[in-house]
Parts: structure tokens; C-alpha cells; sequence
């Protein structure tokens, strides 16, 4: 993929990590939850062990991996949703 698609892919992952985040939080602390302070919201170990190494999809990594096979579905970036990535 060239750089400006994943630049959308990588921002896109970031909105709906932040979108899904902000479900599983109440809503003060939800409204805390920005771009800039997202690191410290991002799980430590993105990866769980099941019959091998795998990818959670509740990270920005796993988001990021659906979102990719999306588009090379021919999905518009801006198109992908919450309900399509399954968080």
C-alpha cells in the first residue's frame, strides 16, 4: 500500500480504537480520551497466546490489520465502521 493510504488506514484505526475505548469507559472519562493522550490508553501486550501468537483485535494493531483487508477489497477508507472491524 502506498504511504497516503496508510496514513488514512493509521488514523482511521486510531478513531475507532478511541471510538470503542470510549464505549467500554463511562462518559467523564470517556470526554478525557484524545488523539494526543492515546498512548496511554493503548493495551501493553497487543498480542495473546491461543494455539500460537495472535493479534487482539481490541488494539490499534488488529484494527489497523481489518482495515487493510477492507481496502484491498476495494472499501473506501473514510467507509469503514465500527461494526466492520468487530469491536
Amino acid at each position: 500500500m502506498n504511504s497516503k493510504t496508510m496514513k488514512k488506514i493509521n488514523h482511521r484505526s486510531i478513531e475507532i480504537f478511541i471510538e470503542w475505548l470510549g464505549d467500554q469507559l463511562s462518559p467523564e472519562e470517556a470526554k478525557k480520551i484524545t488523539k494526543e493522550n492515546i498512548e496511554s490508553f493503548i493495551p501493553k501486550q497487543q498480542y495473546y497466546y491461543d494455539r500460537g501468537s495472535r493479534l487482539s483485535k481490541a488494539s490499534p494493531k488488529g484494527i489497523k490489520q481489518k482495515i487493510k483487508k477492507y481496502v484491498r477489497l476495494g472499501v473506501e477508507v473514510e467507509n469503514v465502521n465500527r461494526s466492520m472491524v468487530g469491536v
